[in-house]
């Protein structure tokens, strides 16, 4: 977690792909924990992170649900960094 209370953690794919959506599961404990929006972005280097989307989540019932983020991605790349 950042020091702001972001989520942010990087997905290193090895190599670099196309990565078109997004797949989340929420929990069925603490829906204020739930969360509300997103950002992904796309780097070659784990550096100057290139923006691929942002949103705001619909994480309401049923609970235990997983629901997809389809993404207008056209670039590879090695690294995803994903913010919540």
């Amino acid at each position: 977690m950042t020091t702001d209370g972001t989520l942010e953690f990087i997905v290193d794919a090895s190599t670099s792909v196309i990565t078109g959506r997004m797949e989340l599961t929420i929990g069925d404990d603490a829906p204020e924990r739930d969360p509300q929006n997103y950002s992904i972005s796309g780097s070659n280097a784990n550096v100057n992170f290139e923006e691929i989307a942002i949103g705001t989540l619909e994480c309401s019932v049923p609970r235990n649900a997983t629901g997809t983020v389809f993404l207008a991605n056209t670039n590879a790349h090695k690294y995803y960094k994903i913010q919540f």
